[in-house]
């Protein structure tokens, strides 16, 4: 009689600690794909300083789930646009760090993401800001 309750007493401390580390898992994860603000990974201005791009998101190859990389833009210091989309990958995609490594200012309203060797088919354009 006495084991049967030790084994039920155990048995609830058991269900009730994996349960515990379930859901904190599970918050884990739910905070770091969906939560967690996303981390700006580069900052740039236009040659005479009049806009400043800011990227934000996730630039390498997401194990789970979508990555999207944001971006926002302020003129002369005041936002102007905010959180808008620019790429999404998912794992069987090429990283936004991988298709457009580098990036330069065509003119003072005009940014340009590229890849060296891809300049001339597939540059991803940001204009008129």
């Amino acid at each position: 009689m006495a084991s049967n309750k030790l084994l039920k007493s155990v048995l609830i401390v058991l269900v009730l600690g994996t349960s515990s580390v379930i859901c904190l898992v599970l918050y884990l994860v739910i905070y770091s794909f969906f939560l967690k603000p996303l981390q700006t990974f580069l900052t740039t201005s236009s040659p005479d300083k009049t806009y400043t791009v800011s990227l934000r998101g996730q630039k390498t190859q997401p194990i789970f789930f979508t990555a999207e990389v944001r971006y926002d833009v302020s003129k002369n210091g005041a936002p102007m646009l905010s959180n808008k989309f620019l790429s999404s990958a998912d794992g069987l995609d090429f990283p936004f760090e991988f298709l457009y490594p580098n990036h330069r200012w065509i003119d003072e309203q005009t940014i340009q993401f590229y890849r060296e060797e891809n300049l001339r088919e597939r540059p991803l354009t940001l204009w008129s800001l």
